[in-house]
């Protein structure tokens, strides 16, 4: 979207001058004393070996377990919503984030970020795909007079919109799940 702290392509960090991250491929490495991490890989197989992941033939329960557990989700983004706020503030110091910024937040849950985030930005579009968490930030919209959130349920992969955002978010988002989902936001 804009150049950043990390650049548009790679990301130069590490222990010293022979270590770096960087996006080759299509995937993230680290090269380091005598060792090369695929990153993408170890995401991958990271996620092939949770309990938790997300799979054609369990996709709709954890759908269902989300919306069922939405207001209660809430209740702890509420008790966090200080956390989330110093985010926010710090993407705004450094420039990631300005107010006039349209903005995508993927897996938004309950409005973890975009409640935080629609104080700060022109407008968020909420993308989600459990139907409780969207009907829970719907009406969090609606008790705290916020305005500049629409909502839309549905995949990230199967949402499709007319116009660009000046950011598109994916925090804590089960969404993604290697690398190349990542790249696709």
């Amino acid at each position: 979207r804009r150049d950043g702290p990390l650049g548009k392509a790679r990301c130069e960090q590490g222990a010293g001058p022979s270590s770096r991250t960087y996006w080759k491929g299509g995937g993230l490495r680290y090269e380091g004393a005598n060792a090369m991490i695929d990153w993408d890989r170890e995401w991958r197989a990271a996620h092939e070996r949770s309990m938790l992941r997300v799979t054609s033939r369990n996709e709709r329960r954890w759908r269902d377990f989300w919306s069922l557990d939405a207001s209660h989700y809430l209740e702890e983004v509420k008790c966090e919503m200080p956390l989330y706020e110093m985010v926010i503030d710090r993407l705004l110091r450094e420039g990631w984030v300005r107010p006039s910024d349209r903005v995508l937040d993927i897996g938004s849950g309950p409005g973890t970020m975009a409640l935080p985030l629609s104080r700060k930005v022109s407008s968020v579009t909420a993308l989600d795909e459990a139907e409780g968490m969207i009907a829970v930030l719907k009406e969090e919209c609606l008790e705290c007079g916020i305005g500049n959130i629409t909502t839309n349920m549905s995949s990230w992969n199967d949402a499709k919109y007319e116009d660009d955002f000046d950011l598109v978010l994916a925090s804590l988002s089960p969404a993604v799940r290697c690398g190349d989902d990542l790249l696709a936001m």
